[in-house]
């Protein structure tokens, strides 16, 4: 077992594999002994979208420069999808989570489960980045919190079901967690990012949002989405996602 600096344990987890072949790892830091609370930051799970990658490196600098509390364990995926492309096998992984056809979001549902299952305290941080071709580019970015979905009206279908999308007209109650909205709002204030409850007013049951939320009262997540014209000035965010993590590495 590798040490950091002599701070903490290093080790890599391997959770699955990829669907072109090669071993997905996960980088687990601290001591599994003991611990308490796993945070499981996530990037790239489209392949097109390199500023989410760059935003979790950004994320595993400002870990590896602090201790971490013995109750607390950190783990990172990145990328969750080296395709280079949104879609592996012509399926989006963001909407797999559902009907699991690849085996990244086989490998990322089961780890989250396994999380969810050992640990008090769960916390999952997945990094986006927004390059909607149909919409043009956006010069904000956006974080969102996790959903639960309590009850639904009709369904606008689009695609398989793990591809359908529930609009907000048609939902008929849903909730937010309250630490998971206290979480997207202090990475809001810090990157100057737009919190907002739902994109688009609009969710997809593929989602992994949508999954996790279905993993327990313990289990927050928060995702966010780097503004595609300010892909090649991340580091204006460096300070800021290293405040977000001495944050919620408490």
């Amino acid at each position: 077992m590798a040490l950091l600096d002599g701070v903490y344990p290093v080790e890599q987890v391997l959770i699955g594999t990829y669907s072109g072949g090669g071993d997905m790892l996960v980088r687990q830091y601290g001591e599994v002994s003991g611990a308490e609370r796993a945070l499981f930051f996530i990037g790239q799970i489209h392949g097109d979208e390199s500023g989410a990658g760059d935003a979790i490196r950004l994320m595993e600098a400002s870990i590896e420069g602090r201790g971490l509390p013995g109750n607390t364990l950190v783990y990172l995926l990145n990328p969750a999808n080296r395709s280079g492309r949104r879609l592996i096998d012509g399926i989006d992984p963001n909407r797999d989570f559902l009907d699991r056809r690849l085996s990244e979001t086989r490998a990322i549902a089961s780890f989250c489960e396994r999380l969810a299952a050992r640990y008090r305290s769960v916390l999952i941080v997945s990094a986006h980045q927004y390059n909607d071709r149909n919409r043009g580019t956006l010069r904000q970015g956006f974080v969102f919190p996790l959903y639960e979905l309590t009850g639904v009206g009709r369904q606008k279908i689009a695609g398989k079901a793990g591809g359908a999308i529930i609009s907000m007209s048609a939902l008929l109650d849903y909730t937010t967690p309250a630490e998971s909205e206290a979480v997207a709002r202090q990475f809001a204030d810090l990157t100057g990012f737009t919190y907002e409850a739902m994109w688009k007013n609009e969710m997809y049951p593929g989602e992994l949002m949508y999954f996790v939320s279905r993993l327990g009262a313990h289990v927050s997540m928060i995702e966010f989405e780097i503004p595609e014209s300010e892909r090649s000035n991340i580091a204006l965010w460096r300070d800021s996602f290293a405040r977000f993590v001495q944050i919620v590495i408490r």
